[in-house]
């Protein structure tokens, strides 16, 4: 069997209301019941993952609204008609935490939006598994959304610094091909 390289890419939003929104967010989040993950592959502080579904979650709505023109000009990019979120979901990672290398199956793209990155060195990192090596070239701050194959191998290094990392991920669908 051998491996051959395809044409594919990443996507680096700016949200722009990131700024008007950051606090509500962090705050509607430190209002869920706890839940944590801790397991040999993954340890997270906080999460709404593993919470009921009918739960609600106050920072969704005011998350959606503001990223959901964003999921419209990327369809528009992506030369598709329609989209659909599945499943979002929010994490903390204060010291210590960490989500090892994973992907996620259920939808053509995964999104990590990065409410809070106190540092560069945490953000989230892609794996090449034809070359067998980290990519390198992802670059995203606070504030930034990043959108890349659901299929490509990702994790969240281990947080060694006292601040905590907050993001909010979700699986993208697009669908209709503007022919």
């Amino acid at each position: 069997m051998k491996l051959y390289s395809i044409p594919s890419f990443y996507i680096v939003t700016d949200i722009r209301w990131h700024k008007q929104t950051k606090n509500k967010i962090i705050n509607a989040i430190n209002r869920l019941p706890k839940s944590n993950i801790d397991t040999e592959r993954e340890k997270i502080n906080q999460t709404d993952w593993n919470l009921p579904r009918d739960l609600k979650r106050e920072y969704l709505p005011i998350f959606y609204e503001t990223v959901r023109p964003y999921l419209d000009e990327m369809a528009d990019k992506l030369n598709m008609k329609k989209w659909k979120c599945i499943n979002f979901w929010c994490q903390k990672y204060t010291k210590g935490d960490f989500h090892d290398w994973h992907t996620h199956p259920e939808g053509d793209y995964t999104n990590v939006y990065f409410v809070k990155l106190p540092n560069k060195s945490l953000q989230t990192e892609l794996y090449d598994l034809k070359d067998k090596k980290i990519i390198k070239t992802i670059d995203v701050t606070e504030g930034q959304m990043l959108t890349f194959p659901s299929s490509i191998m990702h994790r969240s290094p281990t947080n060694n610094m006292d601040d905590e990392k907050i993001i909010i991920s979700f699986n993208t669908v697009f669908d209709e091909l503007h022919t």
